[in-house]
């Protein structure tokens, strides 16, 4: 989604977007699948197959290694945004993300 459809979602909450924020769904939080929008704790059923299986998609969960994948990708795209260096960027995410 383009940042004008992103800025909707949030101001659909309530929250002011300033246009000097730019709003990035590759730093959105870990899809989980049939377990979104459950409680925390069925989250538990996911992350000790994390530790051994990276790529599961058990419960069509965003694997560890996608959100690897998105995140890099993310990186490297709002890297290459701003060449030259000397500029001060804050990201801003959660839970598996980080």
């Amino acid at each position: 989604a383009g940042n004008a459809e992103v800025a909707k979602k949030v101001q659909a909450l309530g929250l002011t977007v300033n246009d000097d924020i730019l709003l990035d769904e590759g730093l959105m939080e870990r899809f989980f699948g049939r377990l979104d929008g459950k409680e925390l704790a069925t989250y538990a059923y996911v992350w000790p197959v994390d530790m051994f299986e990276p790529t599961h998609t058990a419960f069509d969960v965003e694997s560890v290694a996608a959100v690897s994948t998105r995140i890099r990708s993310t990186l490297l795209n709002i890297d290459s945004q701003y060449e030259g260096g000397g500029n001060h960027i804050v990201l801003t995410s959660h839970a598996d993300v980080l």
